[in-house]
């Protein structure tokens, strides 16, 4: 059976907070702008394991500053309030995957630039974030949204080259610049079992690493051939354990003498920015 949806839209500009780095008194020097907001309200008219998760107001924030400026991640974002003109508190969990929080640190990309190109090119990024439970029908505002975000940036650029991969197989990679970082990482036998057999037989082509440690110190891997050119098109992963498979696919048999780049920033910090929407007319 169909079930209706409700939704609505509001784009504001709304502003808000300023970036703390780890040094006590740091000036501001970044800020959170509410770009959109979508309110969800979905009726089931049937029984359903998926019954209610359309519900939920949706966020789109765009975060900008000198703190910010090559930031390369972004993640823990939470929400420590989110509130509605009557009180409904809106970063309750509710039954479905939405969530007012979002743990893992997610790669930046560079914003993308429409129309005239005399316009000034776009800086900082967006992220989204999810309030899982939609105000009350009464609610004419949303009141205060307040919470924060972990960006990594600065740090100096390191390629670690592993050439050609296939004599390094099931080994754990040395290299000073993963050390400096914090990160474990091997690439997987692919002939033997155990490591990496959850992604199937269909995988044999690609290249499997294992990654413990820092994780998120990790920005980029790709996989190269002689001349340079990128060789995987698409990557499956698992955490298990505080450690992470991800396979890389690629078309073809692995070269012999394929490459791995693995990109770090050893010396890169994490910044905390913190974010308050107030007074913002639902649609």
């Amino acid at each position: 059976m169909r079930m209706p949806t409700v939704v609505g839209v509001f784009c504001v500009a709304a502003s808000i907070a300023s970036a703390q780095t780890n040094s006590p008194g740091a000036a501001p020097k970044a800020t959170v702008t509410l770009k959109s907001l979508i309110e969800k309200r979905q009726l089931s008219l049937e029984e359903s394991p998926f019954k209610g998760w359309e519900n939920g107001i949706e966020l789109s924030l765009h975060v900008d500053g000198a703190d910010v400026k090559g930031a390369r991640k972004y993640g823990m974002v939470k929400v420590t309030k989110a509130v509605d003109d009557v009180g409904t508190d809106l970063s309750k969990k509710g039954a479905g995957p939405k969530t007012a929080e979002m743990n893992d640190f997610q790669e930046i990309r560079e914003p993308m630039n429409f129309g005239d190109r005399s316009q000034p090119k776009r800086t900082g990024f967006d992220f989204d974030l999810t309030l899982p439970t939609p105000s009350a029908r009464q609610a004419t505002t949303l009141k205060t949204v307040s919470g924060s975000l972990e960006l990594l940036v600065g740090g100096t650029k390191k390629v670690v080259v592993v050439k050609p991969i296939k004599a390094s197989l099931g080994k754990t990679i040395e290299d000073p610049a993963l050390k400096a970082v914090g990160v474990t990482f091997e690439i997987i036998d692919p002939a033997k079992k155990g490591k990496g057999d959850f992604f199937g037989p269909d995988t044999s082509k690609g290249v499997t690493v294992q990654i413990s440690g820092n994780i998120n110190e990790i920005a980029n891997i790709d996989i190269v051939d002689s001349a340079g050119k990128k060789l995987n098109n698409g990557e499956m992963s698992q955490d298990e354990g505080g450690k992470r498979l991800i396979n890389y696919g690629i078309d073809g048999a692995l070269p012999s003498n394929a490459a791995l780049h693995i990109e770090v920033w050893p010396g890169q910090k994490t910044i905390t920015v913190p974010f308050e929407i107030k007074d913002v007319k639902l649609p």
